[in-house]
C-alpha cells in the first residue's frame, strides 16, 4: 500500500506552494480500457435517477456524467459534479483502466465519491496505480462507506513516486442483490509545484437583479455598498455597462461565454430548453464558455449560488461546464449559505488555479431582506416608495456578505492575484409609468425581461484585476456590454481571446486606444433593441422562441420606440413617430447589430424570371434584390410571409427567414427549370404550379459552381448557405414539472398572459 485515505477536513497538506493539475482522469478517459459485460442493464437501472445527464464537454461517453444530488430540502440546496460513472452487480463487475500522461512525484489523487443502491450491497471499490507490470492498491472501500445520494471528497497520498509510464486502474465488483452505481466526481492528480508566480485566479460574481444605480461607485446616491465600492478603488467601475439580454438565462450564457444569446440556439422566449436546443448549443453553436477555455489552462472550475438556468437537468437550462456546482433555492438564507460555503471552498482550494461563479440572488423579487437591513432604510428614506426601500435592503445585506468572500481572500493572501469581477445580470423596473410591457403584454413593474428599458439593461460592472496591471480607481465612462467581460477578463490573465466570441476585451478602452462607441445590441423574449449615438431604439420582434404562434400568420400588432438619451435619459416619451428620419437611421443601426441568419439566394440566369415566394412556416427576416447593374429587377412586400418579384437575367434575391432553414413555395410561370445547390440539380420538381424548397434536404448547400453554371444554361437558381449557426425551429417542446413551474412563477418569468408549459 502506497498511502492510506485522508478524509476531506482532515487532510494537512504540509506544503506551502502550489498545487497543479498533473493529471485529469475524466480528460483522459478517451484512452481508458473498460471491462464490463453488463452495462446495459445497469445503465438502464441507473435512468431511473433523474439528477443526471451525460457530461456535454470533452469525451462522449456514457460513463461520463453530470451527477446532482439534494443535500439539504430546508435549504433547497443542491450539488452537481462532474463525474465517472462505475456499475457493479453479481457477476458483473466493472475495471477501467487509465494511461497516465505525467511524471509528476510528490502527487495527491482527489476525487469525491457517491453512490446509488450501495447501501448494504456489500460492493467494493478498489483503485490501483499499475506502472511496470506491478499494480499497488492506494484505496479501497466498501459500499457501506460509500454515501449514498451524497458526496464523500477524498485525497490520496501518492508518496512521492513518479507516475511516469503508468495508469490508474479503478474496479467495482457486485454482490448477490441490487444493482450498485458509484461516482467518481473530479479524480485528479495534482502535484505539489514552487514557483515564484502564479496565474490570477478569477472570483466572478453575479448579483441578480442588481441596477446600476444601487451601487455608489457607479452612481453615488445610496450609500449601501461599501465592499463593491471597495473594490472599484483597487480596481475599475464602469457607469455605462450593458447586458446584451434581459433576463437571468441568455444573459448569464452571454456574461460567460462573450456570445450573443441568439448565437447560442437556446430560445429566448421562455424557459424551457428542448433537446434539439441543448444539441445545437453544445455540439454545433461554437459557444465555448470561459470556464471551457481556463480549464485548458489548468484550472479548476466551480459555481456556487441561485441559478437554475444553467443546470442542464432542470429542464430550463444548460450546462456552462464546472466542474462542480452548488445549487441554493431559499429565498432569504441563500446569500449566507452562498457565501460561507464559498468561502470554505477557496480555504480548500487556495493553492490550487481555479475560477469560481457566484450567482447571490437577492435583490430578486420578492424584495424580503433581513429586518436589520430595512429598518434603518425607513429612516434615512421615509418617501422611496417600500418595495424599492426593500429593493434596497437586500443591495445592502448582499454587499455586506461579498466583504466576508473579499475578506477571505485578504486573509488567504489570494486577494492581490484575484480577479474580481462584480455584476448582474439584469436590473429591475421600478418607475410607475413603465408598469405594463408594450412587447409582451404583462406586467412590468417590480420585475424584468419584459422591455428593453436601461432600467433593465443598465447593471453596475467593477473589475479589480490582478495587483500588477496598473488599473486602479478608475471611472470608466465608455459604452461596454456584457459579452466584454470574458474577452478581457482572458486578455488580463494573457491567455488571448479564442474564435467564437462576439464580444471584444475592454483593455484598449482603459488603456486609451480606443476612441469610438460601441453600440449595445440587446435581445428580450419579442423584442431587441440599438443603444447607439444617444439615442435608444427598440422593436417587437417575433422571431426568439421555439415555433411561437406568431411564425404562422401575416398579421401582428408591430410596434417601436425611440428615444433621445441626452434628453430624455430616463427613456419616458417615446418619439419613434415624431422623428422617423432618427427612427430610419436607428433602423438601420439596429439592422447592422443585430444578429445574422444563414442566407439563401434565388438567381435568375439566361432570361428574366417573376414570381413569388413564400415562407411555409416561418417569416422573411432580411431581404434585398441584388443587381449587378441592370436597375430592372423588383421585390414586392406582400406580407411578413410573402414576396413578389421580377428579375433580370443575372439579377438574385438575398433573403434570410426565421427559423434558418425555412421551407420555401416558389412560384415562378416562366421558370422552365430550378437547380439547386453547388452541382445546380433539379432537386425540387415543380407541383402543382410551384417548387418547393426544403433546405433540410442539404442538397441545395453551398453557391454553384461556375464550371457547372456555364453547363446548366438558362434556368433559375437556389441555393442556400450553411445551416448550422442561427435561429431555428423546434420540432418537441419541452414541458416542465410542477415544481419547477412554481419556481419560474416565484421568479416571476410565468405570468397570467404568459404562455404555461404544465
Amino acid at each position: 500500500m502506497l498511502c492510506v485515505l485522508l478524509e476531506a477536513g482532515c487532510s494537512v497538506w504540509g506544503w506551502t506552494d502550489t498545487e497543479e493539475i498533473a493529471a485529469d482522469l475524466i480528460d483522459g478517459f478517451g484512452a481508458a480500457i473498460v471491462e464490463d459485460n453488463g452495462l446495459a442493464a445497469k445503465y438502464a437501472d441507473l435512468l431511473r435517477y433523474e439528477k443526471l445527464y451525460r457530461n456535454p464537454y470533452g469525451v462522449d461517453s456514457p460513463r461520463l456524467l453530470k451527477v446532482g444530488f439534494e443535500i439539504d430540502a430546508a435549504k433547497m440546496f443542491q450539488n452537481m459534479r462532474r463525474s465517472l460513472y462505475i456499475g457493479a452487480a453479481k457477476g458483473s463487475p466493472c475495471r477501467i483502466v487509465i494511461p497516465l500522461n505525467t511524471d509528476a512525484r510528490g502527487a495527491t489523487l482527489g476525487f469525491s465519491l457517491a453512490g446509488l443502491g450501495v447501501r448494504n450491497s456489500r460492493c467494493d471499490l478498489s483503485i490501483s496505480v499499475i506502472r511496470d507490470g506491478s499494480r499497488d492498491e492506494i484505496f479501497r472501500i466498501g459500499g457501506n462507506g460509500i454515501p449514498e445520494r451524497s458526496w464523500k471528497d477524498c485525497t490520496v497520498d501518492l508518496g512521492g513516486v513518479s507516475l511516469a509510464d503508468s495508469s490508474i486502474e479503478i474496479r467495482l465488483s457486485g454482490a448477490p442483490g441490487r444493482i450498485a452505481h458509484v461516482f467518481l466526481a473530479n479524480p485528479r492528480i495534482y502535484a505539489r509545484k514552487s514557483t515564484s508566480s502564479r496565474p490570477p485566479n478569477v472570483v466572478f460574481i453575479s448579483i441578480d437583479s442588481l441596477r446600476a444605480d444601487a451601487v455608489d461607485a457607479v452612481v453615488q446616491r445610496y450609500g449601501l455598498t461599501p465592499s463593491i465600492d471597495a473594490l472599484a478603488r483597487d480596481g475599475i467601475a464602469f457607469s455605462n455597462h450593458f447586458v446584451v439580454s434581459n433576463w437571468t438565462r441568455p444573459s448569464t450564457i452571454c456574461m460567460l461565454a462573450g456570445v450573443q444569446a441568439s448565437r447560442t440556439g437556446v430560445n429566448i422566449f421562455y424557459p424551457p430548453v428542448s433537446d434539439e436546443e441543448k444539441e445545437f448549443f453544445y455540439r454545433r453553436s461554437g459557444t465555448r464558455p470561459i470556464t471551457s477555455i481556463l480549464k485548458e489552462h489548468g484550472f479548476i472550475t466551480r459555481s456556487i449560488g441561485n441559478n437554475a438556468f444553467i443546470i442542464d437537468y432542470t429542464g430550463i437550462g444548460v450546462d456552462l461546464d464546472f466542474d462542480e456546482l452548488s445549487e441554493y433555492q431559499s429565498t432569504v438564507e441563500d446569500t449566507v449559505d452562498i457565501t460561507d460555503e464559498a468561502v470554505a471552498w477557496i480555504e480548500t482550494n487556495a493553492k490550487r488555479r481555479f475560477f469560481l461563479f457566484i450567482n447571490y440572488n437577492a435583490p430578486h423579487n420578492a424584495y424580503i431582506p433581513p429586518a436589520r437591513y430595512l429598518a434603518p432604510l425607513r429612516a434615512r428614506f421615509p418617501s422611496l416608495h417600500p418595495w424599492f426601500r426593500a429593493y434596497l435592503g437586500e443591495v445592502a445585506y448582499t454587499d455586506e456578505y461579498l466583504g466576508k468572500l473579499t475578506g477571505a481572500l485578504r486573509r488567504l493572501g489570494l486577494y492581490d492575484n484575484t480577479i474580481i469581477v462584480v455584476t448582474a445580470d439584469h436590473g429591475e423596473i421600478f418607475s410607475p409609468d413603465k408598469e405594463m410591457s408594450p412587447y409582451t403584454d404583462v406586467r412590468a413593474l417590480y420585475s424584468h425581461g419584459q422591455t428593453q428599458f436601461d432600467e433593465e439593461l443598465r447593471v453596475p460592472l467593477v473589475i479589480k484585476p490582478q495587483k500588477r496591471l496598473a488599473f486602479r480607481n478608475m471611472k470608466v465612462d465608455a459604452q461596454v456590454r456584457s459579452m466584454d467581460i470574458a474577452p478581457t477578463i482572458l486578455d488580463f490573465m494573457g491567455v488571448g481571446t479564442p474564435p467564437g466570441f462576439q464580444g471584444k476585451t475592454m483593455w484598449p478602452i482603459l488603456d486609451g486606444t480606443e476612441r469610438g462607441e460601441r453600440p449595445v445590441y440587446s435581445e428580450g423574449r419579442m423584442m431587441y433593441s440599438v443603444r447607439a449615438h444617444g439615442y435608444k431604439y427598440a422593436e417587437r420582434f417575433y422571431g426568439f422562441g421555439v415555433r411561437p404562434f406568431h411564425w404562422g400568420g401575416d398579421v401582428v400588432k408591430e410596434y417601436a420606440e425611440l428615444y433621445d438619451l441626452k434628453k430624455d435619459p430616463n427613456e419616458r416619451k417615446n418619439i419613434v413617430n415624431e422623428r422617423p428620419d432618427d427612427a430610419r437611421r436607428m433602423r438601420g443601426v439596429l439592422a447592422g447589430e443585430r444578429f445574422r441568419q444563414p442566407d439563401s439566394y434565388i438567381s435568375a440566369n439566361g432570361h428574366a424570371s417573376g414570381g413569388r415566394l413564400r415562407v411555409v412556416d416561418g417569416f422573411f427576416y432580411d431581404l434585398e434584390c441584388v443587381s449587378p447593374g441592370s436597375g430592372r429587377s423588383t421585390i414586392r412586400k406582400i406580407g411578413r410571409k410573402e414576396i413578389a418579384f421580377t428579375l433580370a437575367p443575372g439579377d438574385m434575391i438575398r433573403f434570410q427567414t426565421i427559423p434558418a432553414g425555412a421551407a420555401c413555395a416558389l412560384v415562378a410561370a416562366d421558370a422552365g427549370a430550378l437547380l439547386a445547390g453547388r452541382y445546380l440539380l433539379p432537386v425540387f420538381p415543380r407541383r402543382g404550379g410551384s417548387f418547393r424548397l426544403d433546405p433540410s434536404s442539404g442538397a441545395a448547400g453551398g453557391e454553384p459552381i461556375p464550371e457547372m453554371a456555364a453547363l446548366a444554361g438558362e434556368a433559375l437558381y437556389y441555393w442556400h448557405d450553411s445551416l448550422e449557426r442561427g435561429l431555428r425551429g423546434v420540432s418537441n417542446e419541452k414541458y416542465l414539472s410542477k415544481d419547477v413551474n412554481k419556481l419560474l412563477e416565484r421568479w416571476g418569468y410565468i405570468q397570467g398572459k404568459e404562455k404555461r408549459v404544465e
